[in-house]
């Protein structure tokens, strides 16, 4: 048979028994001669791997987070209890403390609102449920494209609601 000579081309991990190379995922480099030395075979694996196509796939490989559209965003806790906004109340009544902790809603809403995906957990806390009535009226009439929802039972009890920002 013509072609099966000692310079016929064989699968790399048939050729190198007793120090096998890892598999590579290149194509171009599948068949070795025999006369290939072991070290030319490694500079061609290498320059493979330097060559600007597997470059531009370790770039898009989401290396740097802002080019990652997938990428998970941290979750945001607001504090809405008037004690974690101002140092004192003297002089607050009730209207003027749940419209400060509507503004700071609404400013927080306001800063992440283009984040798509963007969750947001506002602490409201249990109490007669005055201000989770409020933010979620709010929410509702200034924010309808995004999800509100109770937030985690165990982690908040009954006194948090979550928001999921998504597109209009």
């Amino acid at each position: 048979m013509e072609g099966f000579e000692v310079g016929r081309r064989r699968p790399l991990n048939k050729r190198i028994t007793s120090n096998p190379l890892p598999p590579t995922p290149f194509s171009e480099i599948d068949f070795f001669t025999e006369n290939d030395s072991e070290n030319e075979i490694k500079k061609a694996l290498n320059k493979k791997a330097q060559s600007p196509s597997s470059k531009r796939n370790k770039k898009s490989s989401g290396s740097n987070p802002e080019s990652n559209p997938h990428k998970v965003l941290p979750l945001i806790e607001v504090d809405l209890h008037i004690y974690e906004l101002v140092d004192s109340t003297v002089g607050m009544d009730n209207y003027s403390m749940l419209q400060l902790q509507l503004d700071t809603v609404r400013k927080t809403m306001k800063n992440h609102f283009r984040r798509i995906g963007q969750k947001i957990v506002f602490i409201h806390g249990k109490g007669d449920g005055v201000l989770r009535k409020e933010v979620r009226k709010l929410l509702s009439k200034e924010y309808a494209s995004c999800v509100v929802q109770d937030a985690s039972f165990l982690k908040y009890g009954f006194g948090a609601t979550e928001v999921t920002i998504r597109q209009r």
